[in-house]
């Protein structure tokens, strides 16, 4: 296996667990986030991932 794919894999698991603690302590009402964080990471991200597909990142993307 390519190193690169390994290393997406690893980065998928790593937003996957990072999110998922964040959504936890929200539905536990640990954390209240502010009504545009959801709206700004999503334009950041999705932003980046476009970029990044445009100049040919392939799986890192």
């Amino acid at each position: 296996m390519e190193y690169k794919i390994i290393i997406s894999i690893f980065g998928v698991i790593l937003s996957i667990i990072g999110y998922g603690m964040y959504v936890r302590d929200i539905l536990k009402r640990k954390t209240i986030p502010h009504t545009f964080t959801f709206l700004i990471w999503s334009i950041a991200s999705s932003t980046t991932w476009a970029l990044q597909v445009h100049g040919g990142a392939g799986v890192g993307a």
